[in-house]
């Protein structure tokens, strides 16, 4: 129990090293964290444990808001390739109902206010 609590101490006492690279327009490319767990157990009172974070930031362009496993026709949701589940949902429900589905398919359905509102539970 000692040694616990001295192990809290030491990691409340330790220091957080913060380091930040940007570019020449001043936007944040990267970050770098790093602090020093000292041991301070008597059986292994020389080693310690160093933890080291980098994070990289960049911009996000409109390719990385697709669906990139879908056909390239449907991977950005639009009018033609979406549905209104207000008015899907009766069917769904139906098909559900009639043994058709996977259990999770059936758990997501089950998951949504207004499913329950209106039709209570698929089981």
């Amino acid at each position: 129990m000692n040694e616990e609590a001295t192990t809290g101490e030491t990691v409340a006492n330790t220091e957080v090293q913060e380091l930040y690279g940007f570019d020449k327009r001043g936007q944040l490319k990267w970050e770098h964290l790093r602090r020093q767990l000292d041991n301070t157990s008597e059986a292994n009172n020389n080693k310690g444990m160093r933890i080291d974070v980098l994070q990289q930031y960049s911009a996000i362009s409109n390719k990385d808001l697709a669906l990139p496993n879908l056909p390239s026709n449907v991977q950005m949701p639009n009018t033609s390739n979406s549905i209104d589940l207000r008015k899907y949902a009766p069917e769904l429900l139906q098909y559900y109902q009639d043994g058709n589905g996977t259990a999770v398919g059936k758990m997501v359905f089950n998951m949504l206010p207004m499913v329950r509102e209106r039709f209570g539970s698929v089981e």
